[in-house]
């Protein structure tokens, strides 16, 4: 099967809808220079003159009406094909943290792709706070406060965090605990491992001193 570049297609597509290399551009994303190499590309494929430049200007030969008929048609087949197939097809974008991804969702979602066999889950791993509109984002799990201007927000899960720490960590000096009789101190060279949740009113365990802070929840 010998046919013209889709390239060249579209470009010829859109300048004679528009009788206009400019305008067709600007709806391609492109320069004008490259629609007008694409016509060019085109004609020597089709071995005729598909435009003629007048005062008002492109206007279509007779070979170029054959050819819009024909390129309109085959461009309308494959736009509702390719729409069909995406109405088949649900893609859903899931954006979430990488240790969420592996420890909670990931594991789950086999079962989901079995009972839904109709949708295809993306998943995006990533902590920053993403622009659900701007990057095509239909679900993002964070932790947090759920508080998200514009957006709704449901509590996915409740996340029972306890601290712990680095068993080579030694309890000699430092400032963890300072100040609170029998509390022990860290040394700051030592690796400190903690989890911290969604701060309540007051600290979970008695004497606690340690400043909470917000970490990214839901």
């Amino acid at each position: 099967m010998h046919l013209p570049p889709l390239s060249t297609v579209r470009s010829f597509e859109a300048t004679a809808r528009h009788c206009s290399a400019a305008r067709a551009a600007e709806e391609l994303h492109v320069t004008p220079g490259a629609i007008s190499q694409q016509l060019r590309k085109l004609e020597d494929f089709v071995g005729q003159r598909l435009f003629e430049r007048q005062a008002r200007g492109l206007v279509l030969t007779d070979a170029g009406r054959v050819l819009l008929a024909g390129c309109q048609e085959a461009l309308a087949a494959l736009q509702r094909a390719t729409a069909q197939l995406r109405h088949q097809r649900q893609v859903l974008l899931v954006s979430c943290t990488p240790v969420f991804a592996a420890q909670w969702l990931v594991p789950r979602l086999q079962d989901f792709l079995q009972s839904a066999p109709e949708v295809d889950v993306h998943v995006s791993t990533t902590a920053r706070l993403v622009d659900l509109a701007a990057e095509g984002v239909h679900f993002a799990v964070r932790h947090g406060l759920g508080r998200y201007a514009g957006l709704q927000a449901r509590r996915l899960l409740d996340d029972d965090l306890q601290p712990g720490c680095c068993t080579m960590a030694s309890a000699t000096t430092g400032s963890c605990g300072r100040g609170r009789p029998g509390a022990p101190s860290w040394t700051p060279r030592k690796a400190l491992c903690l989890w911290i949740p969604t701060p309540p009113s007051k600290p979970r365990w008695p004497g606690a001193a340690w400043p909470w802070r917000a970490a990214p929840w839901w």
